[in-house]
């Protein structure tokens, strides 16, 4: 080990990791439109809180 820094491939800060604002919440949108007409029409959501955590 003499100090030196080695980089291989370009730098990995565009990701939704170091940016979260930089990830599509298209699939959130979908999710939040269902619930909201679940509550409005009385019915049972496609996505229910028992499936979250194995989502997770």
């Amino acid at each position: 080990m003499n100090g030196q820094t080695v980089s291989v491939g370009g730098r990995q800060d565009g990701g939704g990791g170091a940016d979260p604002m930089a990830l599509d919440h298209a699939a959130h949108r979908v999710v939040l439109k269902d619930f909201l007409d679940a509550i409005r029409r009385g019915r049972e959501p496609a996505v229910s809180g028992r499936s979250a955590p194995a989502a997770q």
